[in-house]
């Protein structure tokens, strides 16, 4: 058992563990969740023995083997990505060089003889109980999944970005097979292909784990138990993080019922007390009753600070034109390397798109093109019809005014100075009426993301283009972002690693690879079953198979993918019949449109044809969608045939 016993720590005022006690089972799977500044990372760091405690203990077994992969990785400088796997067992794989250090001279002493044999005798204990010869090929199979190009593993690891090399150690936590394992973040740098690999491997991981992660979705899946850390405390229960939150609301509502009844009796204490207290005939009584509130206020459940999410609604869209944005035959790059060449893109009013795909493939080069922070070197972007783009990425927290309070950021935006307005958007976004007094410069990283945000979502335009929007937020506060965005009637382009969020909200899926761009019509959840079922392969990343394990995989397979095969193969024809269905009723209302317009009795009715034109120039562009999808639907049914 891991144990934290009434554990204490605290940076300057802030108070992050109070007298925490708990058991974390290390058998247990466990999802760690909690705000943004709650300590989760500090508390792993301190389970890792990266980090003290203030006061209290944490005892864990001396025999537990932990591994832990924090959110930023320091990587040896002169290492490849494979030596990098390998270096913890440098000594197994080295095993002739090491036996001969070992061999002895016939002067040896006795106790020479005996080290020198128990040295050779755990020598190969390791090498059986690591199976050392199939160390480097579990290693390749690691990194391959992992979405490590099989090109970069002999190079030199700082070619890699940042991403990847969190990649890699990870491949060299998995290795080690640790009996725990401790991730903060895994999935920030994975693309779908990697995040399902990584998501399988861990189901058949057989040791414990404690994992941070803001996408509820990933937790759902991977772990059996749910711990939250906030406001100095931390509660845990069996089950998903679901499961937690309906206990959370269960448990919450018990104790406040407690609370009150305890409350009611401490008042009717405290009324006799102050009218009895000063009687001589009453003075033993009001004694008694002072003892027993007391032993009341003891027994009162701990009073948990509430805790705030963001709750925003966005203004309505501005109109536009149905195509707000449309790439033709673009070039976009940097210098003379183009991340896309003759892109033909386009973005249709309401869409709701997910841009996804692996860290340094174009995602955000995209966006940067759409905004026009980045110019297309060849080709055509084009914009529709009063098209507002509204653009927000980490890099434009640097366009905060630092001298302009937070106030007067959020009055200029929406173009009043009314007090309850710009202190209600504010509010939203969790800043105080005394923060609207600070000034833009004095906030922190995540501050200053969430004030970024308030300042594009309070002025929205229509089409939004938001990249990496939740990377400052706890899990509530994701959930009440997706629903704002569901529920805005403009054109929403997002690129995140949180499954959850993106797939509460695309209806429409862009996929970026290397050389690249697939458009997928349709929801999160019908890509990933494509992805699993290996009927979408990942183009041109080497070494990143749709299902690379580091153990053999059972023949059985065949029977499991002939299984998914046929469920995809369903699903594609259930798409297909939906927009065959949708392009039958478009085609009859484009006719019923034309006809008004060729009626000769409405020649001189010019409100009626300019309103029947706008409609008739509306469904035609849906038409085009349409039939875009249904072409790309149907080579997708040609890709996943039954045999």
């Amino acid at each position: 058992m891991i144990s934290l016993n009434a554990i204490e720590k605290q940076f300057g005022s802030r108070i992050l563990f109070d007298n925490i006690t708990i058991a974390l089972n290390p058998s247990h799977r466990t999802g760690l969740i909690g705000p943004n500044g709650a300590g989760k990372s500090v508390l792993m760091r301190i389970l890792a023995g990266k980090e003290s405690v203030d006061a209290g203990e944490v005892a864990m077994p001396d025999a537990l083997r932990v591994a832990y992969l924090p959110q930023e990785i320091e990587t040896e400088p002169d290492a490849t990505p494979l030596e990098n796997v390998l270096r913890p067992f440098a000594h197994v794989l080295d095993y002739e060089r090491q036996i001969e250090s070992l061999e002895l001279s016939h002067r040896a002493s006795a106790q020479q003889v005996r080290d020198g044999l128990a040295k050779i005798d755990r020598l190969h204990t390791d090498l059986q109980r690591h199976d050392a010869f199939t160390l480097e090929p579990k290693a390749k199979a690691l990194l391959s999944g992992l979405g490590v190009p099989a090109s970069s593993w002999d190079e030199d690891i700082r070619k890699l970005s940042g991403g990847f090399r969190m990649r890699v150690h990870l491949a060299g936590l998995l290795l080690q097979e640790p009996d725990f394992l401790m991730l903060d973040e895994p999935t920030n740098h994975l693309d779908m292909g990697s995040l399902i690999w990584l998501e399988k491997f861990l189901a058949r991981f057989k040791g414990g784990m404690l994992v941070i992660s803001h996408d509820r979705d990933f937790l759902n899946r991977v772990t059996d138990h749910t711990a939250e850390l906030k406001h100095g405390r931390m509660r845990m229960c069996k089950g998903s993080v679901v499961d937690f939150f309906a206990w959370i609301e269960e448990h919450d509502s018990t104790e406040a019922r407690r609370a009150a009844n305890l409350q009611d009796k401490i008042n009717q204490a405290e009324h006799f007390v102050r009218r009895f207290k000063s009687k001589n005939t009453k003075a033993a009584a009001a004694r008694s009753k002072i003892k027993q509130i007391e032993r009341l206020k003891e027994q009162l459940p701990d009073q948990r600070v509430s805790q705030h999410v963001i709750h925003f609604a966005l203004p309505a869209a501005t109109r536009c034109g149905v195509v707000p944005v449309k790439f033709e035959n673009a070039t976009i790059g940097y210098s003379e390397t183009p991340v896309f060449s003759h892109l033909d893109l386009t973005i249709n009013r309401h869409d709701k798109i997910a841009v996804i795909g692996p860290n340094g493939a174009g995602k955000s080069t995209l966006l940067k093109a759409i905004a026009g922070e980045l110019s297309v070197a060849s080709g055509t972007l084009l914009y529709g019809h009063k098209t507002e783009i509204r653009y927000f990425a980490q890099h434009r927290l640097e366009q905060l005014h630092p001298d302009q309070t937070l106030y007067d950021t959020i009055s200029g935006i929406i173009g009043v100075n009314d007090r309850n307005a710009v202190l209600s958007v504010l509010g939203a976004f969790l800043f105080t009426e005394e923060d609207s007094r600070k000034k833009a410069g004095v906030l922190s990283g995540g501050e200053k993301s969430r004030l970024s945000l308030a300042t594009i979502l309070s002025n929205p335009g229509n089409v939004l283009l938001l990249d990496e929007p939740t990377n400052h937020f706890d899990i509530q506060s994701v959930d009440r972002l997706a629903e704002a965005l569901t529920d805005y009637n403009g054109t929403v382009i997002i690129v995140s690693h949180d499954e959850f969020f993106i797939s509460r909200i695309a209806n429409r899926i862009i996929e970026i690879r290397p050389g690249t761009v697939r458009d997928f019509p349709g929801a999160l959840t019908q890509y990933r079953g494509f992805i699993e079922a290996g009927f979408l392969p990942d183009s041109g990343e080497a070494g990143h198979p749709a299902e690379a394990s580091a153990q053999p995989q059972p023949k059985k397979k065949s029977k499991q993918e002939r299984i998914r095969k046929r469920e995809a193969h369903k699903q594609v024809e259930r798409r297909i019949a939906q927009l065959e269905q949708k392009i039958q009723e478009t085609e009859a209302t484009i006719d019923e449109y034309k006809t008004v317009l060729h009626d000769s009795a409405n020649a001189t009715n010019v409100t009626l044809l300019t309103e029947i034109s706008a409609k008739l120039e509306e469904q035609e562009s849906a038409y085009e969608h349409l039939l875009g999808a249904w072409e790309a639907a149907s080579g997708q049914l040609e890709e996943v045939q039954l045999p």
